[in-house]
């Protein structure tokens, strides 16, 4: 058996007396869905915290806010037009004025093919329509996956995306051009992926440099669109035919909603929600780390200096002093920045800032102990120091401990959150609440009212830190007599 049953009885006694307090009832609630969250973040959203971007426009509503404000439940959400799916499920259109080229579909692509094109211009259309029933969008992409397989030396592709509005004027989006670079990116099979928003764009079609100006000169009204792919084969080699195969991937127009997911989007459009999920990893895991280490380092010395007594008292209690004097926030920027401030150094810095006030307070319960008949009992039947404080002193100072964690941590959450905002704490590649509220500061949050980006994750640190918090008074309540009364 795992316990014996005098520690399952005083398991079952302590769930007792800690299940009558409400606060602490409501700190572990708290605490268990923090925890849940950060286990399961992998399964409650798909993205990267960091890496998945533009998976909406820039700072895009929560998708709630249609709920509360009825003006908003017309703002766009995310579409996907894919001409090649409408291809393949026969609900586009495929126009070719040729009758050298092969076309046909393997494994979901489309393969263009020619074993004989002569000097000459073939071209190849593929359509699809469909519906738009939101407001103007702030901006939408397009994107082309493909790779040529083959081609002549002589050889050039041209590819362009236009949009046909439902008043019959058709706008071009994009056009490659007949350029080298294109070329050689279909060999390489790149992914050629380009947002409306983008300057050069923007000028290449001889509009202004205003980052909504082509998504609202598209999307003008609700209704039926038509969006049409073109290529353009040519051959230059004069009496001479040359060879080519084109795999085309994919093929789809990307409208970026102002609204998406239960928290919205930040500045480069990445999910906030993701943001949260994944933080609660970095806030728990710095907190309850932190606050272990701190308290061992408390009871350690608190103990040895509380026992021993003499000259390794008055050292410790020294050391405690001095450390307890030091400004531990501009001290931890300062060395966080030296060092590069990793998640591991922050933690060490944390706990060696942090075990003093602790150290004083159990150096005072051990003094009040280490007098106490039993003790001088042991020592008359000849019980070593070890003996005695691992047998006896330990006993009565882990219950101190047990609070001591859960009150200690909330200030290593701050903490850590602190030196994030500042830009000079953890990695810059894992996401955490602090850095979440810098991110919002530099990124215009504050500027542009979004809320939804700014809130969450101060709320997040204040409940954590409240959650640990009640969890340690209701313990302190426990193991303390005097508290209770």
């Amino acid at each position: 058996m795992l316990l014996s049953k005098h520690n399952r009885e005083k398991i079952v006694s302590f769930w007792r007396q800690y299940k009558k307090s409400k606060k602490g009832l409501a700190g572990l609630l708290i605490l268990t869905i923090f925890v849940l969250m950060a286990i399961l973040a992998p399964i409650l959203t798909p993205y990267d915290p960091i890496r998945d971007r533009d998976l909406a426009d820039w700072l895009s509503y929560p998708e709630w806010v249609g709920l509360f404000n009825p003006g908003m439940s017309d703002l766009p959400t995310n579409m996907r037009i894919s001409i090649l799916d409408d291809i393949i499920k026969k609900q586009g259109a495929l126009l070719y004025n040729g009758s050298v080229v092969s076309i046909s579909i393997e494994n979901d692509s489309l393969i263009i093919e020619s074993t004989n094109l002569p000097f000459n211009i073939e071209n190849l259309t593929l359509t699809t329509d469909f519906k738009y029933s939101f407001a103007p969008p702030k901006s939408f992409s397009i994107s082309i996956s493909g790779k040529l397989l083959e081609s002549g030396d002589n050889f050039a592709i041209k590819a362009s995306f236009d949009i046909v509005r439902h008043d019959g004027e058709t706008i071009r989006v994009w056009d490659s051009d007949f350029s080298s670079a294109f070329i050689r990116r279909l060999k390489m099979g790149e992914r050629i992926y380009v947002k409306s928003s983008q300057p050069d764009l923007l000028i290449y079609l001889g509009l202004p440099p205003y980052r909504d100006i082509l998504a609202k000169k598209v999307f003008v009204n609700k209704g039926q669109y038509r969006l049409r792919l073109s290529f353009m084969f040519i051959n230059f080699e004069m009496n001479t035919s040359i060879r080519f195969k084109l795999a085309i991937y994919d093929a789809q127009l990307i409208v970026h909603g102002l609204r998406f997911g239960p928290l919205g989007t930040d500045d480069m459009g990445r999910d906030i929600f993701t943001q949260i999920v994944y933080g609660s990893r970095v806030s728990l895991l710095v907190g309850i780390s932190s606050s272990i280490i701190s308290v061992t380092l408390s009871v350690l010395v608190g103990v040895i200096a509380g026992y021993m007594g003499g000259k390794t008292d008055e050292v410790l209690t020294r050391l405690s002093d001095l450390i307890m004097v030091l400004p531990a926030l501009p001290l931890m920027i300062v060395v966080a920045a030296m060092l590069g401030g990793s998640l591991l150094q922050i933690v060490i810095l944390l706990s060696l800032l942090w075990w003093a006030p602790g150290a004083r307070n159990i150096r005072a319960f051990v003094l009040s102990v280490k007098n106490k008949p039993y003790i001088d009992a042991c020592k008359v039947r000849g019980a070593g120091s070890l003996h005695i404080i691992f047998k006896h002193i330990l006993p009565s100072v882990l219950p101190i401990a047990y609070a001591a964690v859960a009150l200690s941590a909330p200030i290593a959450i701050v903490t850590e959150a602190e030196l994030a905002y500042l830009g000079v704490g953890g990695d810059p590649y894992m996401i955490s609440w602090g850095r979440m509220l810098q991110y919002a500061q530099r990124g215009g949050a504050f500027q542009y009212g979004a809320w939804w980006w700014i809130i969450p994750p101060g709320i997040c640190i204040a409940l954590l830190s409240l959650a640990f918090v009640l969890v340690g008074h209701s313990l302190d309540e426990i193991f303390n007599p005097r508290l209770r009364r």
